[in-house]
């Protein structure tokens, strides 16, 4: 039976991002995974989304455009923002994020920007453009949902 992790993003007021898992086997222990961020790329940033698509693979959301994830098997927390390409989430904070499954991961973010984190392609593609009439505006996109690749829904501000 494979283990299911807990996995627990602390956010403190003072801005300073801390990762934390806390294991079954070991119930009631919070262990720090700060360390795992090679190159310290998250650093102090706020994390605002954690997504747990198993026990392997946790994604996460942060300020300043930061979008990563953490492998239990490498022990590595990766930077993925880069993969965004032409930058179109530039340092807005990334609010929300799901998947349905490990090949596409969908982010909700500031100002109305949505997107999708391809595993195969290895890129972060703006999804905003798909915004037919520019209902969303420049809303803040709280929550973002993957029924499957054809239907994920988003809530944002004001009713939307």
């Amino acid at each position: 039976m494979k283990k299911l992790l807990i996995i627990m993003f602390l956010c403190m007021f003072l801005g300073v991002g801390v990762i934390g898992v806390n294991a079954t086997d070991t119930p009631n222990t919070l262990y720090d995974l700060s360390g795992t961020d090679t190159g310290n790329w998250l650093g102090t940033d706020l994390i605002h989304s954690v997504f747990a698509l198993d026990d392997e693979n946790v994604y996460i959301g942060a300020n300043n455009g930061k979008f990563g994830r953490y492998n239990k098997t490498s022990n590595v927390l990766t930077d993925l923002s880069a993969t965004d390409t032409g930058n179109w989430l530039s340092t807005d904070l990334v609010y929300s994020v799901s998947a349905l499954d490990d090949e596409n991961v969908y982010i909700g973010a500031f100002s109305g920007k949505f997107g999708r984190y391809n595993k195969t392609s290895n890129i972060l593609t703006d999804l905003s453009t798909t915004d037919t009439g520019n209902w969303l505006g420049t809303d803040l996109i709280h929550s973002v949902f993957a029924l499957d690749d054809e239907n994920v829904y988003i809530g944002a501000n004001n009713g939307k």
